[in-house]
């Protein structure tokens, strides 16, 4: 069951933060991980965690999911 009033983290990585990109994706990765916890939803589908996190993340990486990273989890 969700905890109403706690909103997941919103990935926005600022433009001179994008040269380290992957520390910036593992603080959000550890927020959002945080977030599923308090909220009461980490036993949640990891489909719709993916799903919620995209929607989150916005259109720039969810381009960016679609043609780089799904097709070598879908070959995994």
């Amino acid at each position: 069951m969700a905890v109403q009033g706690i909103k997941p983290p919103v990935f926005q990585p600022k433009s001179h933060e994008m040269g380290t990109l992957s520390s910036v994706w593992r603080e959000y990765k550890s927020e959002l991980d945080i977030y599923f916890l308090a909220s009461g939803q980490q036993d949640m589908p990891d489909n719709r965690k993916i799903a919620l996190m995209l929607y989150q993340m916005g259109r720039q990486y969810q381009k960016v999911f679609e043609n780089e990273l799904k097709p070598s989890l879908s070959a995994e």
